[in-house]
């Protein structure tokens, strides 16, 4: 389809695949350039032969499809529908003409539908109705207007036309299968910010076999809105589906809201704490890291950072102590977060090393990243004061390596391309039960080694 396509690109629309608009003054003028070979020479007059006045074709901005003709198997017979976007004269508004492939390999307009935008965003397909043809979910962009975003979704009749089976504002969307029923539903995000309190709004559309459209299953919302949405990710959890959004919440802060799917009383909710706080007040983070499944088991795990008291991030070259924080992903769970990892970034050093919970408030570290080292000590809750080392982690160049057997204290860590490292270990360390097999699995490489 790709190469196919690429054809009527090269020649119908090589200043769309540019970036650039492209338009055409009539049918006639379209029939005069050379022709191409094969059905999307057919399709090329097809499509201007349609339109009754002259028109500009329109490029997707962004997702999977970049050219104004979009080619598609829409109902699964093995043949390939197009859309075809572009504006018509003395108009800014943009249309969609979706053509079908006959018999005897010529095209014809199977319709036209409006859009409530003037750009093309993003297009894409789902099975929404749940009969094995796919919809054509459409985002569209306002010129005047950057903040208004809109998705349209598209079916087709029993007559094959095309028709408009939703239009919703929204800022961000994620289509998936949320409530478990094998067809996929369009989840929105969407900062609400008519009332005196802004707030976000989730809702979940699906396919009403009532009306033959797409309309509201269930929506929720909570308060404050996000500056910006960033990401949605999903995963399923005792057979309910969980939808993770990374957002902004201004002055580089981030946090992950969780939606879940209650599957007994069909509706969308937010999971909060015993003290009825959103669990997304407990995710709020100053790096832009977004939620991932990071052991690869298929459920969602969520970044944020927390401090770690009494360490510090030392830079010697520019005479800079800072405070040093804990990076922690946390699993969710019904009304709370868990630990799932917690651990120090050195890797402008090489490594990462897992800080456990259980040495919280126990213990602290200086992190030198001239030397790339780490230096454990015992720490004083009650007066925040720094005790004594308890270890070092250490990092030599391969050239540079020593035989470890002339310092009994000096423990082998990791061995890479460019350094090794190693632990030397104090004897309070031992009085405290760290060991060097500890100390060496809680140390993790960069994959570069």
């Amino acid at each position: 389809m790709k190469r196919a396509f690429g054809l009527i690109a090269a020649f119908l629309v090589c200043a769309v695949l540019c970036g650039c608009d492209f338009s055409i003054k009539s049918a006639d003028s379209l029939m005069r350039a050379p022709e191409l070979p094969g059905d999307y020479a057919l399709l090329q007059k097809a499509f201007a032969a349609s339109v009754d006045t002259s028109f500009k074709l329109k490029n997707p901005v962004s997702g999977d499809h970049h050219s104004a003709f979009v080619l598609h198997d829409l109902d699964g017979d093995g043949n390939e529908e197009a859309l075809v976007f572009y504006t018509r004269e003395d108009s800014s508004t943009v249309y969609v003409t979706l053509m079908r492939r006959q018999a005897d390999g010529s095209w014809i307009d199977s319709g036209v539908a409006e859009s409530p935008g003037t750009d093309v965003n993003s297009v894409r397909f789902a099975d929404i109705g749940g009969d094995a043809a796919e919809e054509i979910i459409v985002t569209w962009s306002v010129t005047d207007i950057p903040a208004n975003k809109y998705l349209c979704v598209y079916g087709s009749g029993p007559d094959g036309n095309i028709f408009t089976m939703a239009t919703e504002l929204y800022d961000m969307l994620y289509v998936t299968d949320v409530n478990g029923d094998g067809v996929s539903e369009v989840f929105i995000a969407l900062r609400d910010t008519v009332d005196d309190e802004p707030l976000n709004y989730f809702k979940l559309l699906g396919y009403s076999a009532e009306y033959g459209l797409v309309s509201k299953i269930s929506d929720v919302s909570v308060a404050p809105a996000a500056e910006s949405f960033l990401a949605v990710a999903s995963d399923t959890k005792g057979g309910s589906v969980r939808l993770f959004v990374d957002e902004s919440t201004g002055n580089n802060i981030y946090q992950t809201e969780i939606i879940c799917w209650d599957d007994g009383s069909k509706r969308l909710y937010i999971p909060k704490t015993v003290s009825d706080r959103p669990l997304s007040s407990f995710t709020q983070r100053n790096v832009k890291t977004l939620c991932e499944d990071i052991d690869g088991d298929g459920m969602i795990e969520i970044p944020s950072v927390v401090r770690l008291p009494g360490a510090t991030r030392y830079d010697p070259e520019n005479g800079v102590t800072e405070n040093l924080y804990l990076n922690v992903w946390y699993a969710a769970e019904d009304d709370k977060l868990t630990d799932f990892k917690r651990y120090i970034d050195c890797s402008g050093s090489g490594y990462t090393f897992d800080f456990p919970e259980s040495w919280m408030n126990l213990y602290t570290v200086q992190y030198d990243i001239s030397k790339g080292s780490l230096e454990f000590y015992l720490y004083n809750d009650e007066d925040s004061t720094r005790g004594g080392l308890l270890f070092s982690l250490e990092r030599e160049t391969v050239s540079d390596a020593v035989d470890d057997d002339d310092d009994l204290d000096r423990y082998p860590v990791y061995s890479g391309n460019e350094y090794n490292y190693f632990a030397i270990i104090t004897p309070a360390a031992l009085e405290q039960g760290i060991t060097a097999e500890e100390i060496i699995g809680h140390f993790a490489p960069d994959s570069d080694g």
